[in-house]
């Protein structure tokens, strides 16, 4: 990583540490921890401060497997920063549950977001004896679609995004309503504008209450793209 050798400027920017340790907790890094730890005790002001308390706890959670010390560490995020950003809502959101989210699914979502995409989809794919709640299943299927979208495996994404579409139309999280989004990208993407105009045109129809106006404002994009 770039990061790893500019030790000047880590200190002299105190979110390059939040990165550097977002980065190497995606490679599930033993060492994810300090860089983490450095921006929470260097840093002065608010911004990622529970983000970063939260990654803490998914260290011990992922790459240390102690869930005693995963609920002292998720405990600080209630301590420390506010909740204006995105990232800080949803680490007070999990805090506020009270409930661990399933390693696997973390570990999957994690990699991805780093851009290990074969590891993200070799976590799940181990995982196949893994018994998930209705919700997490929706998320399976999701991040199954979404690894193999990035990886132009353009068949599987659509069946798994289909499938995470159907399953979840009720639900109010988003995957169903992203997965509509996401394939309605894809169509778009492979030319083929009907089957994306209707993919983009179904993400209205489902009873997401979680990201539905970002959802709706990309839908509304890619429907004005393709109406012109």
């Amino acid at each position: 990583l770039t990061l790893e050798s500019a030790p000047k400027s880590l200190a002299a920017f105190p979110y390059l540490n939040f990165l550097l340790g977002e980065m190497k907790l995606s490679r599930m890094d033993k060492d994810a921890d300090i860089p983490l730890q450095t921006y929470i005790k260097s840093f002065k002001g608010n911004s990622y401060m529970k983000s970063a308390s939260q990654k803490l706890a998914w260290h011990a959670l992922l790459v240390e497997s102690d869930k005693p010390l995963y609920q002292s560490r998720i405990a600080k995020v209630n301590d420390v920063g506010n909740t204006m950003l995105d990232e800080d809502k949803s680490a007070q959101k999990e805090y506020d549950s009270g409930t661990a989210p399933n390693t696997t699914l973390l570990r999957a979502r994690i990699q991805f977001d780093g851009g290990f995409f074969t590891e993200a989809l070799k976590t799940l794919i181990q995982s196949s004896s893994t018994t998930f709640t209705a919700e997490e299943s929706l998320e399976f299927t999701y991040r199954l679609g979404r690894i193999h979208d990035e990886l132009s495996n353009q068949s599987d994404a659509i069946s798994y995004y289909q499938m995470t579409m159907q399953n979840g139309a009720e639900s109010k999280r988003y995957f169903a309503a992203n997965s509509s989004l996401m394939m309605g990208l894809l169509y778009e993407k492979s030319g083929n504008p009907n089957k994306a105009l209707e993919a983009f045109k179904a993400c209205s129809s489902f009873n997401n209450s979680e990201y539905r106006n970002s959802i709706l404002q990309k839908a509304k994009a890619g429907i004005q793209r393709l109406s012109n």
